[in-house]
């Protein structure tokens, strides 16, 4: 079973999350280290490559920058446990009247928890317009087997 060992980007964050996991989504984190298959890998944020939120799992990783000269901002990135890029995953379209009336291409906000919805596992992960100003955001629903977004599953929130 690999371990994750979590280093936070604030002190108190350190001292009130888990350090180790298995699986989880984790904000903001300041590094992560593995070892898989006898060799050591890790994530660090920096000042030029922010990670903004990360979902971790046994069998893959995603990763959603904060903002990167090297990888959009507001997407995901799929890696396995070699910290090998599998995927890009784009940010959805928006679905839900609310958000659609700001614009229609969305921008990922945050990863969430798991959840099962028609028997599949999926992640939420929360899209909004990028206009900062606008106070909805949706959750939509991320396959975690086929990495897609559900086509029709949009919950919007409001905030403000």
């Amino acid at each position: 079973m690999t371990k994750f060992n979590i280093k936070y980007d604030a002190d108190i964050y350190n001292k009130i999350y888990p350090l180790q996991v298995e699986t989880g989504c984790i904000i903001k984190p300041l590094s992560i280290q593995w070892k898989y298959e006898g060799n050591d890998y890790s994530f660090s944020a920096s000042d030029d490559q922010p990670i903004a939120s990360v979902y971790l799992c046994q069998d893959f990783i995603l990763v959603q920058y904060a903002q990167n000269k090297e990888f959009p901002e507001h997407h995901l990135f799929l890696y396995n446990l070699r910290k090998e890029i599998i995927k890009w995953i784009k940010a959805p379209e928006l679905i839900s009247r609310e958000t659609r009336k700001y614009a229609e291409k969305g921008c990922i906000e945050a990863l969430g928890n798991t959840v099962y919805y028609g028997g599949k596992k999926y992640l939420k992960v929360s899209v909004g317009p990028s206009i900062p100003e606008e106070h909805y955001f949706e959750q939509q629903l991320l396959d975690l087997t086929t990495f897609n977004f559900h086509p029709s599953f949009a919950n919007p929130i409001y905030y403000g």
